[in-house]
């Protein structure tokens, strides 16, 4: 079932992007293997970036996920968020 209060139309990045932020998130291992998986029908740059927003968006915006993480963790999420956004 898709909830059509969260479809988007549009480059298949942006999902590529979410899953890629979730896998940082919840401390998935290897979570670049999605970038490696999608790289041949993605543009990589443009993964990343949507990815760097999300984890942002996690962790310091409305829509912040209850992580059981601590300060330190979320410090390095977002130095990875950073760097994919400026990448």
């Amino acid at each position: 079932m898709i909830d059509p209060e969260f479809g988007f139309f549009g480059p298949p990045e942006f999902d590529a992007g979410v899953f890629l932020a979730h896998m940082y998130l919840a401390s998935q291992s290897d979570p670049q293997r999605v970038l490696r998986r999608t790289s041949e029908w993605c543009d990589v740059r443009l993964t990343k970036r949507f990815a760097g927003v999300e984890i942002m968006r996690r962790i310091l915006g409305v829509a912040q996920l209850p992580l059981r993480i601590g300060p330190q963790e979320k410090q390095e999420l977002l130095e990875v968020s950073k760097e994919f956004v400026l990448e």
